[in-house]
């Protein structure tokens, strides 16, 4: 088994009100071989299973405004870490095809 590589000043974190399982199965594979700080599932409803060492944060659900208005207002409330990586775009371009269907 490899040696993890050490990340203490970076929290991976998902936030969602869509796809839960989707946001959760990314945090288990982005930190498979990576130790975090803290990994963090920031939804609307917490999954049936939550792995060891992860952490559920219960939000109101959002709308496609509501994610925006989270992630430019209300995120840096969630993590006390220097860093946290953020790949926003995908999950805008996703929800907006959720809603066009």
């Amino acid at each position: 088994m490899t040696k993890k590589v050490r990340l203490p000043d970076v929290t991976l974190l998902a936030a969602t009100s869509i796809e839960i399982d989707d946001a959760l199965e990314a945090l288990k594979i982005s930190s498979c071989e990576i130790e975090f700080a803290a990994v963090k599932l920031v939804a609307s409803d917490r999954p049936a299973r939550l792995p060891a060492g992860f952490e559920f944060v219960s939000i109101p659900p959002m709308d496609f405004l509501g994610y925006g208005r989270f992630m430019f207002a209300d995120l840096h409330r969630y993590f006390d870490t220097s860093h946290l990586p953020c790949r926003a775009i995908r999950r805008i371009r996703r929800e907006c095809e959720l809603l066009a269907r």
